[in-house]
């Protein structure tokens, strides 16, 4: 049976007697560094290159069928690894170091390792919610193909999509509880059982995508799954969350809203779908982004979506979608009542006058 250790031993060997200077340092990671390898595992290398020359050395081989891949990561991405900023911190944190150029490049290694540690203590002020949102995002290009495929009934594409939605949904988990996966997917479940923020049911919920016979059921699990996580972004956020307003941000918006708010109540009483089809979508989502903006710092509909519902706003595209333009008319006017009421109880200044003389004693005041 091949002895693996022999390989890295051959690996730097080669490296000390050809390149020494152009190599800062060789690790591995994975199964044999955390005590899980079977027969069949590879040894998983990284290198950090110091020159030029040093990126060249990445080698891709098989020696007696088991694979190899001794591939090259810079200083810079490593401290992105390090920073919680790409994936794989578990290179930086828990790797094997077998060669180094000099101590100064050990104790640079060392330092990211160290870093790693510090920013997940809770009090570091490591933005680990903000990191979670910004991953969140990389889920919606497999969730179109998602649909895409399920409109197609075609199964087989529905879980490849299904596999993507869920490693970025673990990933961004993983981010929210201020860690990162330590072993490859598909084997850390053990870790996310340990996550004190997910969604409830998360378990369940991956099981079903897992287990699900029709591309239907991919899509209706793998929907929910993002939904649920994107609440719990929603609520997770650290210094703004819904009663922490910062009404600054969004001093006018709702005197600007109103002026669109009005011209869809005249298009419900004249039966003008086409205007009420483009600007009701634009007053949600602006709406949505204003939330956002007022209770959790960032003007993103994505974020204010949420808040919109446990609001309890009226849900007006189902009247939009029915041509229902009584019930429309009704509930527009329901959500400007309920827009201006929210946003005075969280403190923001609506410039409401009753007349022409209360609006010239406000101007006499701003001069």
């Amino acid at each position: 049976m091949l002895n693996v250790f022999e390989v890295a031993d051959v690996l730097v060997q080669h490296i000390r007697q050809t390149c020494a200077e152009d190599i800062a340092l060789v690790a591995y990671y994975g199964s044999y560094a955390q005590g899980t390898a079977t027969l069949r595992s590879d040894l998983d290398f990284f290198f950090i290159p110091a020159t030029e020359k040093g990126y060249r050395q990445s080698f891709q081989f098989v020696v007696e069928d088991i694979a190899f891949d001794f591939w090259p990561i810079s200083w810079e991405r490593a401290d992105k690894m390090a920073r919680f900023e790409e994936g794989f911190t578990t290179l930086i944190a828990d790797s094997v170091v077998i060669h180094v150029r000099s101590e100064h490049d050990h104790q640079r290694f060392l330092k990211l390792r160290e870093q790693i540690a510090e920013r997940q203590q809770p009090d570091s002020g490591h933005p680990f919610e903000a990191l979670a949102r910004q991953h969140i995002k990389q889920v919606f290009e497999p969730l179109y193909q998602l649909r895409q495929q399920a409109e197609k009934e075609n199964l087989a594409g529905c879980v490849d999509a299904a596999a993507q939605i869920l490693s970025v949904v673990l990933q961004t988990l993983a981010l929210l509880n201020r860690t990162y996966f330590r072993r490859g997917w598909g084997k850390n479940l053990d870790q996310v059982r340990a996550f004190v923020q997910k969604p409830g049911d998360l378990e369940v919920q991956i099981t079903r995508i897992m287990e699900a016979t029709q591309p239907q059921e991919v899509q209706e699990h793998c929907e929910g799954l993002v939904q649920d996580t994107l609440d719990l972004l929603i609520r997770a956020h650290p210094a703004k969350q819904k009663g922490c307003p910062d009404p600054s941000r969004v001093t006018g918006w709702f005197e600007e809203a109103c002026g669109v708010l009005d011209k869809l109540l005249t298009a419900c009483e004249m039966g003008d779908h086409q205007t009420l089809f483009f600007y009701l979508a634009h007053i949600q989502q602006e709406t949505f982004q204003m939330l956002g903006a007022l209770h959790l710092g960032e003007w993103k509909a994505d974020l204010g979506r949420g808040l919109y519902r446990e609001l309890q706003f009226p849900d007006l595209m189902p009247h939009l979608i029915q041509r229902d333009f009584y019930g429309l008319h009704h509930g527009i006017e329901n959500l400007k009542k309920q827009l201006e009421q929210h946003l005075v109880q969280s403190g923001v200044t609506v410039h409401r006058f009753p007349g022409i003389r209360a609006l010239q004693e406000a101007l006499k005041l701003r001069t």
